[in-house]
This record gives C-alpha cells, sequence and structure tokens, in this order.
C-alpha cells in the first residue's frame, strides 16, 4: 500500500529531521575532549547522515543543521561546527523559521572550550550583534548558553548584567537560568541574591537548583548552609547522591572527621538517601591517617550497598600500608593486616579491577611487611596481566621485586 505523499512530507519536516539526528547521536551526551581519531570519525558520520537525510527527501533546516552543530559542537570539534555554520548561510540569509536554532548552536559550540572570560564575551557580543543586524530574536535558551559560558568563566557581574538585558527584551528567566547564576555565585559568595532573584520570579527550586545551591555553599566553606540545603531538598522530596557526595567532599577537605561521620550516618537514618561509592570513598580517605577501624567498616558498608571498584580495594590496601608504617616491624597486627591487603587484591583480580594504582598499593604493604618473595610474585603477575599502561614511579617500584633487586627490597629502598 502507498503512503499518501502528504503524510511523507510531514514525517520529513525539519523538526522530524532534528529529532532523528539527535536519536542518532544520543550516545555523545556527556563526551568531552574526545581522541582525534574517534573525532574524524565521529565526524565523518554526522556529515554523512545530514547528507543521507537530504538524499532521502528530508527537509534539513535550521534545526537539523543545529543539531548537527550541536552534536559535534559538545565533543569539541569546533572546526567541523564551523564548516556546517557555513553550509547555512543561505538559510541564515533568507532568515528561515526557527533559525535562532542555528545562532544557539554555534553559541554553544564556540563557548564549549573558552576558558577566560574575555574571550567569552568577545564571543557572546559578536553573536549578538550579527543577530541583531540580521534581525533574528534572541530567546531563552540563546540567553542560557551565554550565561553558561560566562558563568564558567567566572563572570558573576557579567552573568546578572546579561540577565537584566534579558528582562529588558522581555525574555522571561527559567529554572536552568538561575541554576547557572547559583553556578557563577560561588566565586562571589552571592548566593542569597541570586536565591531572592529566583523568589522575585515565582521560580521554585528543582533537582538542578538545590545541586547548584548546595555546590555553591560547599564551596566557599559554608557546610552548615550547604546541609541545610540538604534538609530543605529532602523535605520538598528531592533526594539527591549528590548533594550528599558534596557536602560529604567538602567535609574531607576541612579535615572535619567527626561531621563527616555525622553526616553520612544522617544522609541514610534522616535523609533517606543511600551514600554513593564516590562518598564512601571519601569517607575512607577522611579517615584513612587516623583510624584504621572507621576506615574498614566504610569498606565494608561500601560493599553492602555497591558494588565495589578498583578505587575501593586501592584506598582500603592504601590504609592498610599507612597503619603498617605506625607499628613497629615485630607488631603481631602486621601478619593480619598483610592478609587483609591480600584478600582485597585477591578480590579486585577476581573481580577483573586491576589498577596501576591497586598494585602499587599492595607492593608497598608487602615492602612495608619485607616479604620479597611475595613481591617478587606480585611483579611476576603484574607482568603477566599488564593491559593497562603503568607509571613510571609504579614500574620503578615494581622492578625491585626482581631478585637481582633483593637486597635493596631487604633494605626497604624503593
Amino acid at each position: 500500500m502507498t503512503t499518501p505523499v502528504r503524510v511523507l512530507t510531514h514525517l520529513k519536516t525539519d523538526s522530524r529531521c532534528a529529532k532523528l539526528l539527535s536519536g542518532k547521536f544520543e550516545y555523545t551526551r556527556g563526551m568531552k575532549n574526545v581522541d582525534p581519531s574517534i573525532a574524524v570519525r565521529l565526524k565523518a558520520k554526522v556529515l554523512h547522515a545530514v547528507k543521507e537525510l537530504k538524499d532521502n527527501g528530508y527537509v534539513v533546516g535550521p534545526r537539523a543543521y543545529g543539531q548537527a552543530i550541536t552534536v559535534v559542537g559538545r565533543v569539541g570539534m569546533s572546526q567541523t561546527a564551523e564548516d556546517l555554520w557555513e553550509e547555512t548561510a543561505e538559510m541564515r540569509r533568507r532568515r528561515m523559521p526557527m533559525i535562532v536554532c542555528l545562532y544557539n548552536a554555534i553559541l554553544h559550540a564556540r563557548l564549549r572550550k573558552v576558558k577566560e572570560l574575555e574571550e567569552a564575551r568577545h564571543i557572546i557580543n559578536s553573536l549578538f550583534n550579527e543577530m541583531t543586524k540580521a534581525r533574528v530574536y534572541r530567546d531563552r535558551y540563546t540567553y542560557n548558553v551565554a550565561l553558561k559560558g560566562l558563568a564558567y568563566t567566572g563572570g558573576y557581574e557579567q552573568c546578572t548584567g546579561l540577565l537584566k538585558t534579558m528582562a529588558g527584551n522581555r525574555v522571561q528567566p527559567d529554572g536552568v537560568t538561575f541554576n547557572t547564576l547559583l553556578t557563577s555565585a560561588r566565586s562571589s559568595g552571592d548566593i542569597g541574591t541570586v536565591l531572592s532573584m529566583m523568589k522575585e520570579n515565582r521560580i521554585s527550586p528543582g533537582e538542578m537548583s538545590y545541586l547548584a545551591v548546595v555546590s555553591a555553599y560547599a564551596k566557599i566553606g559554608d557546610i552548615k548552609k550547604a546541609e541545610m540545603w540538604v534538609e530543605k531538598s529532602v523535605a520538598e522530596g528531592v533526594r539527591d547522591e549528590r548533594q550528599i557526595n558534596i557536602v560529604v567532599g567538602a567535609l574531607e577537605r576541612e579535615g572535619d572527621c567527626e561531621g563527616l561521620r555525622r553526616f553520612l550516618n544522617r544522609s541514610e537514618t534522616e535523609f533517606g538517601i543511600t551514600p554513593s561509592i564516590e562518598a564512601y570513598h571519601l569517607a575512607m580517605l577522611a579517615f584513612i591517617k587516623t583510624d584504621l577501624q572507621q576506615v574498614a567498616k566504610y569498606y565494608r558498608t561500601l560493599q553492602s550497598h555497591h558494588a565495589p571498584s578498583s578505587r575501593t580495594y586501592t584506598i582500603f590496601i592504601h590504609a592498610l600500608h599507612h597503619s603498617m608504617k605506625q607499628r613497629h616491624p615485630t607488631d603481631p597486627m602486621i601478619p593480619k593486616m598483610v592478609k587483609a591487603a591480600r584478600l582485597a587484591f585477591a578480590t579486585s583480580l577476581r573481580d577483573n579491577l586491576p589498577s596501576s594504582k591497586l598494585y602499587h598499593a599492595m607492593a608497598r604493604v608487602y615492602h612495608q611487611a619485607s616479604e620479597q618473595r611475595l613481591l617478587e610474585d606480585l611483579y611476576k603477575n603484574y607482568i603477566a596481566c599488564n593491559k593497562f599502561y603503568p607509571s613510571p614511579e609504579l614500574d620503578e617500584l615494581l622492578r625491585t621485586c626482581q631478585p637481582d633487586a633483593s637486597a635493596e627490597v631487604q633494605n626497604g629502598q624503593t
């Protein structure tokens, strides 16, 4: 049965074309600076996809080209984004419907790798001037992209100025706008002002807003307010383990072990949030030099909630090594610590989680215990399973395990 022409036309619109491209390259979300060989292949795939859509009768207009520019821009292929931008010169001259999508996409691509505030301002001003000359209306997404570029280069004052420009152009800010402002306010500490502006615009904090506020207060060292906003978030029904990670990370940096222990207990008992594996890693690192029993407790708790990673075993073995260094060589606890480290190391290998840092930590345990034979066996195992790239320091440490270096190992030289 032949499909009516008008249905085919409906299915092959610019909007439909953009959705197809978005779905095809969904996997590029979250990708940053990709390997050059991958970038070349991705570029070829994007250009081929655009050509294929044209050959199949699709309307590859501003939305579709905007999506293609977004895909290559998000992975840092700025030159490919500029090439696609040049292909749209005729569309921009004719001011086709939804042409603003193109400007938004190229603005996002150009700001992708910018680290300096002045460069970000130059890119934004130049494109805004071009849009004004072309009589293209700047929408909320345009301003949000520009705000993000300014926020991540430390331009809080420029962000607030751009917000006033939005109001002057009668563009209503949304949650994304204020989340970006909150991110920018971390450097100035002017978080309360942004929250007041949100209230004035009748915008209720959402999941990303709470995350931004907690992150902002943690960044400036005001951990009490960060915890208070975690409480508010939970009270509003927003339970986000990323907030826990941020507060735990801030407490770990401050060296507040007691505060960290108390907050982790609250996260489960009061907030109903199971700490993530990263939160437990930070907790283990906080106690690594002061309380081996607490490290072991978090190590066991982590295993009951999550599948351990290579980093989990590495931190635990490193904690054992640090405790061994504080003891006398004849301390009866040292053989037990070596046994615990060997069990963790064997478990990591069983779970196929080897890493350079893991071997490094285990080698130091054997070295501290003067276990020359075990050091040599470890080195042989490392050579047999060397599927990763070790650091020069690790390679040098493990080479001391060889029989011809046994004297150095016995003397404690690494």
